[in-house]
């Protein structure tokens, strides 16, 4: 029993590990995308910058071509169009990399989480 334990909390060490290397890697796309969308439509800079303009359109496109797509989630909290340039809304498409994101995120909220409520 007690070996199942430590083999379990390995195992959810190694995918929190992995997880968070998928977090970095989602943020550096977006500032990468949103570098090209800055060289591509310097009419729309500098922020704020509307929803409905090239920027955010290309941004979409670039993120959902390197398998992310845009979402409303408890990490991202926008309920507006300006979540497209929020890096924290966007989430793998790949259903390994969600899952892994999904218990990233949570782990996230429990660290964050006040103790006294």
């Amino acid at each position: 029993m007690r070996t199942l334990l430590i083999a379990a909390g390995a195992l959810l060490l190694i995918a929190s590990v992995y997880a968070a290397r998928r977090v970095d890697a989602q943020q550096q796309q977006f500032y990468d995308c949103q570098l090209d969308a800055i060289k591509m439509f310097p009419g729309d800079w500098p922020p704020p910058v509307s929803p409905d303009s090239q920027s955010a359109a290309y941004i979409g496109i670039c993120m959902g071509a390197a398998g992310y797509q845009i979402t409303v989630s408890s990490s991202c909290g926008r309920l507006d169009g300006a979540r497209a340039f929020d890096p924290m809304c966007y989430i793998p498409i790949g259903q390994i990399d969600r899952f892994l994101y999904r218990i990233d995120t949570a782990i996230e909220e429990w660290i964050h989480e006040p103790l006294v409520r």
